[in-house]
């Protein structure tokens, strides 16, 4: 998804909990940007959002995640929520699209 940010003119920032070479921290890359896209394990996200959640404040979030356990089998939510309603709720005041999220990286690369 950044190559094809990239290619069409943006600015993006790649980022990780521990930033190594050309990588900027989560927190500047979320306050210097006008939108993030949630490209990570469904099953960090709680606890990589809820702290980021003043610094993303209202800007457009695209969650590309889903809830799958580490082996990529579904990972059980229960009957009263959704993964596409918990990343709004962990991001109050977000303007949270759920997208991307069923295109494997391969088709983005071609």
């Amino acid at each position: 998804m950044a190559k094809l940010g990239i290619e069409v003119g943006h600015t993006v920032f790649l980022c990780s909990r521990t930033p190594v070479k050309r990588q900027v921290s989560l927190a500047s890359a979320c306050a210097d940007s006008d939108m993030v896209i949630l490209a990570m394990p469904y099953t960090a996200a709680r606890d990589i959002l809820v702290p980021l959640a003043a610094v993303i404040g209202n800007k457009i979030v695209v969650d590309a995640t889903n809830p799958l356990n580490d082996d990529r089998s579904p990972l059980q939510l229960g009957e009263s929520t959704s993964a596409g309603e918990n990343v709004p709720d962990w991001l109050p005041q977000a303007r949270v699209v759920k997208a991307f999220n069923t295109i494997f990286a391969d088709i983005m690369t071609k």
